[in-house]
């Protein structure tokens, strides 16, 4: 009765996935896990470690866009999530900024499961970020300046930073 099953696919052709790099977090806010999770050829895994309760999840596969997934019961039947490899983000900037990315609900967007701060640094010319999950996007910058995107599965997506 504890864990999460989660079966992966990729969402454009329904192959199952071999593995997942998976953030969950708690009711709190704090993280329960973090790290891999191995799939079998069905693209089914577990993670045994989370006991009762609802959770959140971030997950992250190599080539695909990663994908957020709130309020998660635990126990509940195996979670199926398709993954697609999403968009590509092409920031121009004339010099070095930071700042970090959220999405049309105002929730940061992570680039990866290693930079659990949604920080990021554009350098100039031009940063380019693929497999990026399609949807609505601010970029939010230091001086505390929004720049507008929205990503489409496929497409390139220009942003510049002025």
């Amino acid at each position: 009765g504890t864990g999460l099953t989660l079966r992966a696919n990729d969402g454009l052709t329904g192959l199952p996935l071999k593995g997942l790099n998976v953030l969950v977090y708690g009711a709190g806010g704090s993280v329960a896990f973090s790290g891999s999770v191995s799939l079998d050829s069905t693209g089914k895994g577990e993670i045994s470690t989370l006991g009762p309760g609802v959770y959140s999840l971030y997950v992250f596969s190599d080539g695909y866009a990663p994908r957020s997934i709130p309020a998660q019961q635990v126990p509940s039947p195996a979670l199926g999530i398709a993954l697609t490899p999403g968009g590509r983000v092409e920031v121009r900037t004339d010099s070095p900024v930071q700042g970090r990315i959220v999405d049309g609900n105002g929730a940061v967007y992570l680039t990866s499961p290693w930079r659990l701060d949604g920080r990021v640094n554009p350098s100039p010319p031009v940063a380019v970020w693929d497999n990026f999950t399609p949807g609505s996007y601010q970029l939010i910058v230091a001086d505390g300046k929004s720049y507008p995107f929205t990503v489409v599965e496929g497409r390139t997506t220009t942003v510049e930073v002025k």
